[in-house]
């Protein structure tokens, strides 16, 4: 077996099924071998930082994916993308073809590299944004796979494998079987502790101790239970107890709205007051997989009575501020669930606030009148990608049905990956309606993948909202400033061209009324590729985002 095998069969086995990248001349040797996967297909995307988006958007909703790069500057390229599913649990196994053992060994100097023939300047670089890495010999191929192949799944963060141009053919010593990895509620592996079993029972102990004297309780939920696979424990234990929940801006999708006692979003000063005076207050808050980042915080401005909260992360937990580790998440949550569930927990919540769904049906198209309207065209089974921006913010606060997958990059932030993660997560989910909502200055930066996504004739429903520039920098500064404009573009012109689909179906809307027809026509049409390009004012924003600016200046 060759090297190359080994590790593709591997990614097979964990359901795989697209390489994502672009072609170099190191790593050729390596894309032939995929080509003659039986199980995997390559995706050649427009360049490495879109496949790196790719990547991310795939892993977001099958839990693991793969991107190849070439040495230098295509590694360099997508480094980016790699470094934002770090910064939020998205788990890609990054390969990168490298110059041959030989001409590594001798320093020669290789182009795409650095002239003092050092080759491993861009491998350290990426120590930096992944969970592991590895440079591949024949010898130590198979076991160097398995083992940062399971701290990808382990540490839900990408990891890097250097495969050297000549190693890539090369035949694997025999008798090496796979190791075997614990897994979680969704199939992915978990972290295995040795010597969790006194943590485990003194974090329930502790946290029995705590709920004995609260009669009421919130969970707050992040990002982390999600993307460790443990989504729907995270569900169980809140509709088993009633216990009303909570989330921040990362954690939007974490459990079925509809199915548990929902309070609503919370992010510190921006929250609405009821909301936050709820979270903030309860004799027992509860938050799982909440990382306490200015972004799901509005600038750290969250108030917690840290001897009320019970605190529980991937690999520990606090109970009124004492830690207990190594505390395995997975067994954290199921002690959760045995200490939560025999209490008669009080689970009203106070009423929510108006939303702007009322708007009126006439009129120039406003964004108060938008995402009430978006939220509701959505369906069961939805695949919704969300780009950074006005986008975001408006959907944050809007209601999702059942069966919706929720995507969008909260923390890092990178504008333009949305439409790149949108085709990764259509691949991800045949069968599925896709819809990716992005600003028109995100558009710009990626927007020649839409050329990968008619090629692959995927069903993304692309609502791009036309602004005129990048508003959510002009309401934080620099109002009128230049930096702020972007070059007008003919969208119609621009993604047909793209595509190469010259009836691409392209509506403009600038109306309410528009609006609603245009989500009529697109609840009715077979899901396909298709533009829906919504115009707003320069200045105006969702009332979630505009509280959220009006927090952080207050708060400097």
């Amino acid at each position: 077996m060759k090297v190359a095998d080994y590790l593709l069969d591997r990614l097979a086995e964990r359901g795989i099924r697209h390489v994502f990248g672009v072609p170099g001349d190191y790593n050729l040797a390596l894309l032939n071998e995929v080509l003659a996967h039986d199980g995997l297909q390559w995706v050649g995307n427009t360049n490495e930082l879109n496949a790196a988006y790719a990547a991310d958007g795939y892993a977001r909703v099958h839990g693991l994916s793969a991107v190849a790069f070439t040495y230098g500057v295509g590694e360099l390229s997508g480094i980016n993308g790699v470094a934002g599913a770090c910064a939020e649990n998205v788990p890609i196994v990054v390969i990168v073809s490298v110059p041959s053992r030989a001409q590594c060994a001798a320093h020669a100097v290789m182009h795409h590299g650095l002239p003092d023939g050092q080759w491993d300047h861009f491998a350290r670089m990426y120590h930096e944004v992944t969970a592991a890495q590895a440079v591949l010999s024949p010898e130590n191929a198979a076991s160097e796979i398995d083992r940062v192949l399971a701290a990808a799944e382990r540490e839900r963060r990408p990891v890097y494998i250097a495969i050297p141009s000549d190693v890539a053919t090369a035949a694997l010593p025999e008798g090496h079987a796979p190791a075997p990895e614990p897994r979680g509620d969704d199939g992915s592996a978990v972290a295995e502790f040795t010597d969790a079993g006194s943590a485990v029972a003194e974090f329930a102990a502790a946290v029995a101790a705590l709920a004995a004297d609260s009669a009421r309780a919130v969970l707050l939920l992040g990002h982390e239970a999600a993307r460790f696979g443990l989504a729907a424990r995270v569900q169980r234990l809140a509709v088993s107890t009633g216990i009303p929940v909570a989330i921040t801006p990362m954690g939007k999708g974490t459990v079925d709205e509809d199915a548990v006692v929902w309070l609503g979003l919370y992010d510190g000063g921006a929250s609405e007051p009821a909301v936050r005076e709820a979270v903030e207050k309860a004799p027992l808050l509860i938050r799982i997989g909440t990382p306490l980042s200015d972004t799901e915080t509005a600038g750290f401005t969250a108030r917690f009575d840290e001897s009320r909260v019970v605190d529980v992360r991937p690999d520990h937990g606090t109970v009124a501020g004492r830690r207990f580790a190594p505390l395995p998440f997975d067994q954290a949550l199921d002690a959760l669930g045995e200490v939560l569930a025999g209490i008669g927990w009080d689970s009203t919540v106070p009423p929510a606030a108006p939303t702007a769904s009322a708007q009126g049906a006439g009129g120039r198209l406003t964004q108060a009148a938008l995402w009430p309207r978006v939220a509701s065209a959505l369906r069961p089974g939805d695949v919704v990608v969300v780009g950074s921006g006005t986008a975001a913010w408006g959907m944050l606060s809007q209601h999702l049905p059942s069966g919706v997958t929720y995507l969008a990059q909260t923390h890092w932030g990178s504008i333009g990956g949305a439409l790149p993660a949108a085709l990764g997560a259509s691949l991800a989910a045949p069968g599925r309606r896709v819809v990716l909502i992005i600003g028109d200055g995100s558009l710009q930066l990626t927007v020649q993948e839409l050329a990968t996504v008619a090629r692959w004739r995927l069903p993304v429903t692309v609502m791009l909202i036309n602004n005129h520039g990048y508003t959510i920098e002009r309401i934080i500064d620099g109002a009128t400033a230049v930096y702020n404009d972007i070059p007008l573009w003919n969208h119609r012109a621009v993604v047909r061209a793209i595509t190469a689909v010259d009836d691409l179906p392209v509506t403009e809307i600038r109306t309410t009324a528009e609006l609603d027809n245009a989500l009529e026509e697109f609840n009715r049409s077979a899901p396909a590729l298709r533009v829906y390009e919504f115009h707003t004012d320069l200045m105006d924003v969702p009332q979630r985002l505009q509280s959220f600016v009006s927090t952080l200046a207050a708060a400097r």
